[in-house]
């Protein structure tokens, strides 16, 4: 007979969009899930009914894909980054991620019941009965048992269970499933357990849990791990998990000032100094000019955004007015060599030139430098980084837009004393392709050919007009804010090719593209908009050493992935996507 009942329908109302049915008696298997339940086999017997209800054709139920899900995975990150703006940039790449994922799932289709999990499911003796089928659709069936486990690493997020207790009731489920279901089905399913994990990380916010914004750090730690784990039923939760991750809550500004000042960087002596908010306050309102623009407000924080031990590191200063509202803030970059105060100097000049409001192109303000701590700082802008926006739509529109902004800072007509040549773009590469060659010997063959075929295209590239170019010009360095777009972090600005530029942004759009999509092609629409608008501004000519430029750059990237543990596993990739290029003849590379 068959598996499972559905209650049964009493009565319904189109007009009030209500539905009557008769009561069930029995025992919630959310109730449950505490006991040895995993080796009474009733889980597996709520494994068997699911594949049998998924047996059905369901030919009269809408159709879900798992295309459908893949698009709604963009509004989740969206929404994270809505409760938790420190989570934005790896909610997105998740989102991404896994939208790659779950379009490469079989997509064999059946009935579903769209929202399966342990409260669902109802023990009335020897009777087991699906509740709220509100959600049913036709689809494949890995969608119902994501959704459940889902559900179980939910609650060991929260503490309801141990992973322990998850994973029996897991494989208990999905051995029940195998039983039934029909042979060579592929229940791979970290990714979809990913994916509907990811689905429920609001309900962390929405449902009150304590030490909310904690879990949803630990929530998108295991759904990392999920994605990057095929396996037919997802591990248990590892110790790496429960570690809090760079977008973890930030504890309170003085917290977190006090924790830096207690745990030095001994490279950076004047660190310490930097974050002291009362020191800090009285020397800002000596230097000349932003005396006027402090009045009535006090100096509130002094936070550490980002730290590069032993060379940098950048300092939120907030500033909050004395009586109502007026808030703004600074950053600080703080280096560990003196000397340096170059983007300030640059940024001064460019605003000069015309990056600077109303221009739908600027560059931030600059405010001054504290020389004996070796600080620089600028005022702080509004906007979302162009990498968290490379799924939209509106994609290729912005990339173009990023080449027309970082043409208008190479046609400032700004010079600077000092240059980048070929040879020196030659010496930064060559240098990293030795190490690599040293530190992976497994691949120094095959880093070695590729080293000697970087040198030739390096020597054939043709001498071009130098102008200020940025030097580090990629995705990150460029803030959305509505019509305008800003361009950050000068340090490198320097005379030069503007291919540099271009062809290093290119490289950053089809590295993050592989590692991030699984696809070196998945932006071509964004990479081939941005080039339309580069080759404008450099010229027909420009095309070759554009191309090069940009072979180049992903060649950099296959040594410094090397130094990311998340970005170790693409090496491969990236190396044989170089060689693809390399393979072409020199002069055909802008073909």
């Amino acid at each position: 007979g068959q598996r499972f009942d559905l209650p049964r329908l009493l009565g319904k109302s189109t007009h009030h969009a209500a539905a009557v049915y008769a009561w069930q008696n029995g025992e919630g298997m959310d109730a449950l899930l505490g006991q040895a339940l995993a080796d009474s086999g009733k889980v597996a017997e709520v494994g068997g009914a699911l594949a049998e209800l998924h047996g059905q054709s369901g030919s009269s139920l809408p159709e879900l894909s798992a295309s459908d899900l893949a698009r709604q995975l963009p509004e989740h990150a969206r929404v994270i980054a809505w409760l938790s703006p420190s989570c934005t940039d790896r909610a997105h790449t998740l989102a991404a991620h896994l939208a790659v994922r779950l379009r490469n799932a079989p997509t064999a289709a059946g009935a579903l019941h769209g929202d399966f999990y342990a409260k669902q499911v109802l023990f009335d003796g020897t009777r087991l009965v699906f509740l709220d089928l509100d959600s049913a659709s036709r689809g494949p069936g890995w969608v119902d048992l994501a959704n459940f486990i889902a559900h179980l690493e939910l609650d060991v997020i929260r503490e309801r269970y141990p992973a322990d207790t998850a994973r029996a009731v897991s494989e208990a489920l999905v051995e029940g499933y195998a039983r039934v279901s029909p042979p060579g089905r592929d229940l791979d399913l970290s990714s979809p357990v990913a994916a509907a994990l990811f689905a429920q990380a609001p309900h962390l916010f929405r449902s009150r849990v304590e030490n909310w914004s904690e879990k949803l750090s630990r929530l998108l730690d295991r759904v990392s791990e999920l994605a990057h784990t095929p396996g037919r039923v997802p591990r248990a939760h590892s110790a790496v998990a429960a570690v809090p991750t760079a977008c973890a809550p930030q504890p309170t500004p003085a917290v977190q000032a006090e924790s830096a000042l207690a745990d030095p960087d001994p490279a950076m002596p004047t660190l310490r100094s930097a974050l002291d908010t009362v020191g800090m306050e009285a020397r800002f309102r000596r230097m000349p000019g932003l005396s006027a623009e402090l009045e009535g407000h006090t100096l509130v924080s002094a936070v550490v955004r980002r730290h590069k031990a032993g060379r940098r590191a950048l300092i939120e200063y907030r500033f909050e007015a004395d009586e109502g509202l007026g808030a703004f803030s600074w950053l600080g970059k703080v280096r560990a060599k003196s000397g340096r105060d170059w983007s300030d100097r640059v940024s001064r000049a460019l605003r000069a030139a015309g990056l600077a409001e109303p221009s739908c192109v600027a560059v931030p303000e600059a405010m001054g430098t504290l020389s004996d701590l070796n600080l620089e700082l600028q005022r702080r802008v509004a906007g979302d980084a162009v990498t968290r926006l490379l799924l939209w739509p509106e994609a290729p529109a912005l990339a173009a837009r990023c080449a027309e902004a970082i043409s208008r800072l190479h046609a400032s007509r700004v010079v600077v004393p000092r240059s980048h040549t070929v040879a020196d773009e030659w010496r930064v590469l060559e240098e990293r392709l030795e190490r690599l060659e040293t530190s992976h010997p497994h691949h120094a063959s095959r880093v070695a050919r590729l080293r000697r075929a970087c040198a030739e295209l390096a020597e054939a590239i043709p001498a071009a007009q130098p102008t200020l170019i940025h030097r580090d010009f990629y995705p990150d360095q460029v803030l959305v804010d509505g019509r305008r777009l800003w361009l950050l972090d000068l340090d490198f600005c320097t005379m030069g090719d503007p291919c540099v530029d271009h062809g290093n942004f290119l490289a950053h759009l089809t590295e993050w593209s592989l590692r991030t999509l699984g696809r070196a092609d998945a932006l071509r629409a964004c990479e081939a908009a941005y080039r339309e608008a580069a080759l404008k501004s450099v010229g027909p000519g420009g095309a070759f050493r554009l191309e090069v430029y940009q072979t180049l750059s992903l060649a950099r990237h296959v040594q410094l992935c090397t130094q990311f543990p998340e970005r170790r596993e693409w090496l491969p990739f990236l190396l044989e996507l170089c060689e693809q290029r390399l393979s072409r003849p020199v002069r055909t590379l802008c073909c």
